[in-house]
């Protein structure tokens, strides 16, 4: 702690005063015969302390001396009866009355103080001083033990080093001064190539931040729009009244897409996407690519292929998420980009060594195709094979782009063969390393549930969401598969509601009043019965960080706003499946 009289201050809570220590004239006890133990014992300690080689003082809480030691008299250069009764602002130049205030208050509360200051000597002569200094109580009376060090010549070599440091820099700089003018000019260039360089990543990373807020701030909103939109779906509406409705959900999907692609373009920017090297399995990956593109061929009569899994296939060591983003990106094109006939998926494996193999993706469709001049600009930003493409089709522009960078993040390469009129084969490439702990026997894998096909009557869920209409959109979703949640709206409450009731699931956003998710599942997790209850966070941010900071906080798995109602039926299945009843017809 930094006073306003420039000395440090340092709290040692490991050491206690000893309780020998006796002003003049206090009893020791009853037993006062010179050759008693006691006698004996205090008459050590007390020479002890009069024999130290540094100063010591036992003062008053008002920091009237009531004993000094030897050491000190000669050092300030006062006979002891000069300085018995003293107070001790009248030998320290910095203490003041409300100082001392200050610093007997701290020594109340901590029991000791360490700090930093100055003594000066009767003749006037100031030196530099460490002192410890503790709290005590003796017969109902408060005393206060310092024990001062002279530093002068602690001090005096920090400032000889000094001198020398600001000699040797000196002379660094005069055989500076000798360099030749163009290596100088080379340095003064890679300088402000430096500065420049270090200004346009930290634009980047407030651009990043920016995004990542407003990225927030959509979501939130975009959640409200999603939710209710999904429960007015699956309500009795006419044919016209669906369209309308799906509608809202498309364009509101096509939104969160743009977020997305903009958000990762900014982190890349930043320098703060991270790649992970986590074990994946790659069929997994096209199985989800598979759930999530499936029903975008169908609504456009496209058959999709992708390749059946094989009887064995190894794990590797990769960021299957970023990899089955820029799986769907192309498949998602070439759905986009085709009229009619097949999208294709493959996959082919080469093998470079015992450990390491080539992974190739392909994504084949028949569709426009794109000319060789257009094809040395599709992955750059905000490019398409024609203007008139974003008119016709929609998009950013971004898509291909990020794909190329997380490709080259990853280690790979990225391209495409097509003519016009014949469709286009985009591929990319990643060397994988094995993950030889790891061989997964995969059980064949249901489809993607209908949340409307499953009840989950009798568990018992918590929602705790401060945003009404989050709280209403997730309130809807859940009574949709049976389930009436109780509400807490804010993290003490639901730390209470938590202590009162078991839950089988905890939905838990992360940013509440009072106290923010983390620290409420923290506490929660602390709860007798509560250490594996599910805790699934509800969130709007997606930056690999605030994933971590969820998992960190003891959360067990994120489902990120604006969600789907099948995300939160294949939660329930994963986590509740006890309570799960499958409805007729």
């Amino acid at each position: 702690m930094k006073t306003s009289q420039d000395f440090a201050i340092y709290r040692e809570d490991s050491f206690r005063p000893a309780d020998w220590v006796l002003p003049a004239g206090h009893p020791a006890g009853s037993d006062q015969r010179p050759d008693s133990p006691v006698f004996n014992s205090l008459e050590l300690c007390q020479l002890s302390v009069e024999l130290a080689a540094d100063e010591v003082f036992w003062m008053r809480p008002d920091s009237e001396v009531v004993y000094v030691n030897r050491s000190a008299c000669e050092r300030l250069g006062y006979r002891r009866e000069e300085l018995i009764g003293l107070r001790a602002w009248q030998w320290n130049p910095l203490l003041t009355p409300e100082l001392w205030e200050t610093h007997l208050e701290e020594l109340r509360r901590h029991r000791c103080l360490h700090f930093d200051t100055q003594h000066r000597t009767k003749d006037g002569d100031v030196y530099p001083v460490e002192i410890k200094s503790h709290y005590f109580e003796l017969d109902g009376q408060e005393f206060i033990f310092a024990y001062v060090l002279d530093i002068s010549e602690q001090r005096a070599k920090e400032a000889a080093l000094a001198r020398y440091r600001d000699e040797l820099e000196a002379l660094v700089h005069a055989r500076t001064l000798e360099v030749k003018l163009e290596k100088e000019k080379a340095e003064q260039t890679a300088r402000q190539l430096e500065q420049s360089q270090r200004e346009a990543l930290s634009l980047a990373r407030v651009k990043s931040n920016f995004l990542a807020n407003m990225s927030h701030e959509i979501r939130t909103p975009m959640n409200g729009v999603m939710g209710m939109a999904n429960a007015l779906l699956h309500t009795q509406l006419d044919a016209a009244q669906q369209e309308q409705v799906q509608a809202i959900l498309d364009c509101t999907g096509s939104l969160r897409a743009i977020i997305d692609d903009v958000l990762d373009l900014s982190r890349m920017e930043s320098g703060n996407l991270v790649i992970e090297s986590l074990s994946l399995d790659v069929w997994d990956c096209l199985h989800r690519v598979d759930q999530v593109t499936r029903q975008m061929a169908a609504d456009k009569a496209l058959e999709l292929r992708i390749p059946e899994r094989p009887a064995s296939a190894p794990s590797y060591l990769g960021d299957g998420y970023r990899i089955q983003q820029v799986l769907v990106n192309l498949v998602g094109n070439a759905i986009k980009f085709t009229d009619s006939g097949v999208v294709e998926v493959s996959l082919d494996v080469s093998s470079v060594d015992d450990r390491h193999d080539v992974i190739q993706w392909s994504v084949r469709d028949t569709g426009i195709g794109i000319s060789r001049e257009r094809q040395s600009t599709l992955f750059e930003r905000f490019t398409q094979a024609d203007s008139s493409s974003t008119r016709r089709y929609g998009g950013s522009g971004l898509g291909l782009s990020i794909c190329k960078q997380l490709v080259l993040l990853m280690g790979g390469e990225i391209g495409v063969h097509s003519e016009p009129g014949s469709g286009s084969t985009f591929w990319f490439r990643l060397p994988l390393e094995k993950d030889t702990r790891h061989y997964p026997v995969v059980p064949e894998r249901p489809a993607t549930p209908d949340f409307r096909d499953y009840a989950f009557d009798g568990a018992r869920v918590l929602l705790v969401e401060d945003n009404e209409v989050n709280r209403k959109v997730a309130c809807v979703a859940l009574s949709h598969i049976g389930i009436s949640a109780d509400v807490a709206r804010d993290g003490v409450e639901a730390v209470q509601m938590c202590a009162d009731r078991r839950y089988d699931l905890v939905f838990m956003d992360c940013h509440l009043p009072n106290l923010d998710g983390y620290a409420a599942t923290r506490q929660i997790r602390t709860q007798p019965g509560n250490e594996a209850v599910p805790v699934i966070a509800l969130t709007a941010n997606v930056l690999a960080e605030d994933k971590y900071r969820c998992i960190n906080a003891g959360m067990t798995e994120i489902l990120t706003k604006p969600f789907d109602f099948r995300d939160l039926a294949a939660l329930m299945l994963r986590y509740l499946p006890d309570f799960a009843q499958r409805r007729a017809g």
